[in-house]
């Protein structure tokens, strides 16, 4: 099970988690004006990949815990995410949104 290294949301102040994976590698997910983006990182600091991204009208659509509708996007990848193994695991559980 993977592990939540950094999360803040707080709106303009910036919308984001970073996640160490089983395998070690570490992801970055962001939310912005223009969209959310998942992003692979090296080192644990350097953006190096974006595995996924969606515009900010498919969001809702995309990442939504229809059993709790007021649980932020962010708070429902992470809770997809984190289970995950490795990179090859994330892509495919994005690849089913």
């Amino acid at each position: 099970m993977g592990e939540v290294i950094t999360y803040k949301n707080e709106g303009t102040g910036g919308v984001f988690s970073q996640i160490r994976l089983a395998s070690g590698e570490r992801i970055l997910l962001s939310m912005a004006q223009t969209g959310f983006r998942v992003t692979r990182l090296f080192l644990g600091i350097i953006p190096t990949q974006t595995l996924w991204e969606i515009p900010q009208g498919q969001i809702l659509g995309k990442l939504t815990d229809h059993s709790m509708p007021d649980k932020h996007p962010l708070d429902v990848a992470i809770q997809m995410l984190k289970n995950c193994e490795n990179i090859a695991d994330v892509r495919r559980a994005l690849e089913s949104l």
